[in-house]
């Protein structure tokens, strides 16, 4: 899976956000929480199979990918 960045910034005022770190991450990993007492990033991501050998999609259309089983992660940013 190709790797993806996932930046962090700080509020310094209410119109002006602070590139704090900018990470690399895995491919799929979107959905994410932050856990404001221990400043971690949760994030997951699993692996994508293959496209099925079944007709391309209309024009226009999208179809979600389907995962491996077995093979969804949690990823954990932070400090140390």
């Amino acid at each position: 899976m190709a790797a993806r960045t996932l930046t962090i910034a700080k509020e310094e005022t209410p119109d002006k956000l602070t590139i704090v770190q900018t990470l690399t991450t895995e491919g799929g990993a979107r959905t994410m929480a932050l856990a404001p007492k221990t400043q971690r990033v949760y994030t997951c991501t699993a692996q994508i199979a293959p496209e099925p050998a079944s007709p391309p999609p209309a024009v226009g259309e999208r179809r979600r990918p389907s995962y491996v089983p077995g093979t969804f992660h949690l990823l954990v940013y932070g400090t140390e």
